[in-house]
């Protein structure tokens, strides 16, 4: 890592909350598209899909629609689907190991975090589960954001 840069938000989008979020810096500040954002505790958010002069858009990992790759601490991939408002859903062969109260890192960046598994959801007549997972976002209290480059 050369370089941290640090971002501020400016806007959520309020025609999809909890989709996007507009951040302080942009192409100026060295913003580069794709660029993964995170809060403290390496805490995974969102990427860059819109780089401006001095601002940027950032759009929520659990954003409604938004399929992110997630691996538990036991090594079992969860191919996660935004569920908006902060959550992810994954369908998952029924003998998965996974267990509530699971911590789900970014599977393409294990140090990066992306939120627990809250609940677990299982069906006699399937043979998957349904593994739901809470996100670590929260726009009340996150106000400072970190790309690393």
């Amino acid at each position: 890592i050369k370089s941290t840069i640090i971002l501020y938000p400016i806007a959520e989008d309020i025609t999809n909350i909890y989709s996007t979020l507009i951040l302080s810096k942009g192409f100026k500040d060295g913003v580069l598209e794709n660029s993964l954002v995170y809060i403290r505790g390496r805490q995974a958010v969102c990427k860059i899909t819109e780089v401006y002069d001095r601002t940027s858009l950032c759009t929520l990992f659990s954003s409604s629609g938004q399929k992110i790759e997630g691996v538990t601490g036991s090594s079992t991939t969860l191919y996660l689907e935004g569920g908006g408002g902060g959550t992810f859903i994954s369908l998952v062969p029924r003998e998965t190991n996974v267990t509530e109260g699971d911590i789900v890192s970014l599977k393409s960046n294990q140090t990066m975090t992306l939120g627990t598994v809250v609940k677990i959801v299982r069906d006699d007549q399937m043979s998957s589960l349904y593994v739901y997972v809470r996100g670590v976002y929260n726009p009340v209290t996150s106000n400072i954001f970190y790309i690393s480059q």
